[in-house]
């Protein structure tokens, strides 16, 4: 009997005896290879914007590196200026050096 069942819709399609891997109707098979390529458009878009996230946060680190090697060339001077002797003890001076210290610490690998 050269009929078969769609294993997707159960109408009955032709197919010949030699031909075992069709399983599927014409329409099924149709549809069932444009859900497919719907599928692979959809991951080819979604790693494409995978892929600029990724470049987003990398230029981002690298601006966040470029920071901090400012911040570790500059440090030992910030530490000099900002010392509350050179500014009449002002407590913003005090607050600004216990801040510095604390990134030097941290910069250096230690804890704060």
């Amino acid at each position: 009997m050269p009929y078969f069942e769609c294993i997707d819709c159960g109408e009955e399609f032709w197919r010949e005896d030699d031909e075992r891997w069709k399983v599927r109707c014409y329409d099924c098979w149709r549809a069932k290879k444009e859900a497919e390529q719907a599928e692979k458009q959809w991951e080819a878009s979604e790693l494409r914007r995978l892929q600029e996230e990724v470049r987003k946060l990398y230029h981002t680190i690298g601006a966040h590196q470029t920071i901090i090697e400012g911040l570790r060339y500059h440090l030992t001077f910030l530490i000099f200026a900002a010392h509350p002797d050179r500014n009449s003890n002002d407590p913003r001076a005090t607050e600004a050096t216990k801040w510095l210290l604390e990134a030097r610490d941290l910069l250096r690998g230690g804890t704060v």
